[in-house]
C-alpha cells in the first residue's frame, strides 16, 4: 500500500493510528510512504515509519537555504534528524527488509545538487532515485514561473545534467548501490534533444499532424504518465470520437495499444491509477485510418492511440 504520493500523509492527525492498524492487521501487505520527513514525530512514529517496507524520501538539495524555497515548511536539519533516527530503529532491530529511497525532483533549481545528494544516498547504502519535474497546476512555483523542466533548460546545463547523472550511475555501479533515473530524463537531458522526434518519426502522427497541426478539442497529440512514470505518446481522442488520416508511404501493418485515461478522481480498477494500458495487437491499415475509441467505462474520459512499430507486410 502506498500513501504519501501526493501530498504529506504524515501531517494528518491520527496518521499512526490508522496505518499502525493496517499493518497490524495485514502484515503481510507491503507498506510504502512517500514523505519530505519535515515535522517532529513521537517515538512511536519514528518506530512505525521504520516498519516500513519503503520510504521514499523527498531530497534535492543538501542547502538548507535552498531546500527551504523548493519545498514548503522545509526543514532540512530536521528532515536528517528523522532520518538518522529512523536508519538507527531499523539498524537496532533488524529490519532487514526495510528500504530507504532519497529520491530528487530535477528541475533549474535542483540539478546543480545531483552529485552531493547522490554520494549521500550512496554513503549511508540508500536508493537514489532522480525524477523530472512534473508540472502540475496547482503549484505556486509553476504557476509564477520559478520551475522549469530540464527539457526547457539551456543545451550547456543540460549536457551538465546529463554529466552529473552519468557520474552517479558509473559510480552506483561500481560500488553496488542502486539508481534509477525516470523514464526519458536521460534523453531529455541530451543537448540535441528534439521533444516531438517521438512524433517526427512515425508515419501516423505525422499524417495527423499534416492534418491537424494544432490538434482539436477532442483530439490532439499528447503525452500521458502511467504510476511508474513511464512517458507513452500518442494521439489523445476524447470517447466516442472518430479519426481518419490518409497517407502515401507504404506501411500497412501496425503494432498498436491504447491507453485509457480516466476521470479526475477516478481510477483504473485492476490497478488504481488514472493511465491504465491495455494489450498490444496487430491491425492491418492500407494508407487510411479508421478508428474510434470504443470504451464500455463511463468512468473512461481519453483513449491515447499509441503506435509503437509499424513496417510493410511481406518485408519482415
Amino acid at each position: 500500500m502506498e500513501t504519501g504520493a501526493f501530498g504529506e500523509a504524515t501531517i494528518y492527525p491520527g496518521w499512526s493510528k490508522v496505518f499502525g492498524a493496517f499493518h497490524r492487521k495485514h502484515p503481510e501487505i507491503e507498506l510504502i510512504l512517500v514523505t519530505n520527513l519535515c515535522k517532529k514525530y513521537t517515538e512511536e512514529e519514528i518506530e512505525l515509519l521504520a516498519e516500513h517496507d519503503h520510504l521514499c524520501i523527498s531530497l534535492e538539495t543538501l542547502d538548507a537555504e535552498k531546500f527551504a524555497k523548493i519545498r514548503v515548511n522545509g526543514d532540512l536539519e530536521l528532515l536528517l534528524k528523522n532520518l538518522e533516527m529512523i536508519r538507527k530503529v531499523i539498524d537496532r532491530k533488524h529490519y532487514g527488509r526495510s528500504r530507504i529511497t532519497i529520491s530528487s525532483v530535477i528541475c533549474n533549481l535542483t540539478w546543480q545538487d545531483i552529485p552531493q545528494v547522490s554520494a549521500f544516498a550512496f554513503r549511508y547504502g540508500y536508493e537514489y532515485r532522480v525524477n523530472n519535474l512534473e508540472k502540475r497546476k496547482n503549484s505556486i512555483g509553476v504557476q509564477e514561473g520559478l520551475l522549469q523542466q530540464v527539457e526547457e533548460l539551456s543545451e550547456e546545463e543540460r549536457g551538465q545534467i546529463r554529466e552529473h547523472l552519468q557520474n552517479a550511475q558509473n559510480y552506483a555501479k561500481e560500488h553496488g548501490n542502486i539508481m534509477s533515473v525516470d523514464a526519458g530524463l536521460m534523453e531529455r537531458a541530451n543537448r540535441n534533444y528534439n521533444l516531438f522526434q517521438v512524433y517526427d518519426n512515425n508515419p501516423i502522427y505525422r499524417a495527423f499532424s499534416l492534418k491537424y497541426p494544432f490538434g482539436t478539442a477532442d483530439m490532439q497529440l499528447s503525452v500521458e504518465y502511467d504510476h511508474l512514470g513511464q512517458q507513452h505518446s500518442g494521439i489523445k481522442m476524447k470517447c466516442g470520437t472518430e479519426l481518419e488520416l490518409a497517407w502515401q508511404e507504404p506501411f500497412n501493418t501496425f503494432v498498436v495499444r491504447e491507453i485509457f485515461i480516466y476521470k479526475r478522481g477516478a481510477f483504473a480498477p485492476k490497478y488504481g491509477q488514472k493511465v491504465f494500458l491495455d494489450y498490444k495487437k496487430k491491425v492491418k491499415w492500407e494508407y487510411l485510418v479508421c478508428y474510434s475509441p470504443q470504451v464500455e467505462d463511463e468512468n473512461v474520459e481519453w483513449v491515447m492511440l499509441q503506435i509503437l512499430d509499424w513496417w510493410e507486410e511481406g518485408s519482415q
